[in-house]
């Protein structure tokens, strides 16, 4: 990345990441450890930093919040001259030409391939179904179709990610669906 930054941006003197979660601040580590200036790094985001914080029982922001090294990163070690704008429809017109902008924020669920000629029904995130498909044990899990997850608090987000809740969310509808199968 140093090198590419070197060569292929030379005249760059803006970057802009765009998303406040830990793929965006991944990328805003990546950059000041390949040796941008931070002064010349902005973060447009539409929620502050949030961190995966353990409560009783459960995880806030498990799957939004920055855990890890990232996280540890941006406590400790985030540059004080890194920028951080909230996003606003006017953000984008008014970037400088010169700018290399890094899209890093959430998934967005794109138009869904159809099913026999008609479109899927919103999946839901809860139990991984496609309510009303008439396709018996049709389910969608990953990053296309992510767990939707409510915290002790009440707080609602899609869980993304390779780990451990997702092995338990997949367990979870294995077991539904063996039952169903019984």
């Amino acid at each position: 990345l140093s090198s590419y930054v070197k060569t292929k941006t030379p005249n760059c003197e803006n970057y802009f990441v765009v998303g406040s979660s830990h793929s965006s601040m991944l990328a805003v580590q990546n950059l000041v450890y390949a040796g941008v200036n931070p002064s010349s790094i902005s973060v447009i985001h539409r929620s502050p930093l949030r961190y995966a914080t353990q409560r009783d029982g459960w995880v806030q922001y498990d799957g939004s919040g920055l855990k890890g090294t990232v996280a540890a990163w941006c406590k400790n070690e985030l540059p004080p001259e890194i920028t951080f704008i909230p996003t606003s429809p006017e953000i984008f017109a008014s970037l400088p030409e010169t700018a290399n902008v890094i899209f890093a924020h959430k998934w967005r669920n794109e138009n869904l391939p159809t099913f026999n000629k008609e479109p899927l029904p919103k999946h839901d995130g809860y139990t991984g179904t496609f309510p009303g498909i008439y396709a018996d044990n049709l389910t969608g899990v990953g990053f296309a179709f992510p767990e939707m997850y409510k915290d002790g608090e009440g707080h609602e987000e899609h869980r993304v990610g390779f780990n451990f809740v997702f092995y338990q969310h997949l367990n979870r509808i294995m077991r539904r669906i063996r039952k169903e199968e019984n």
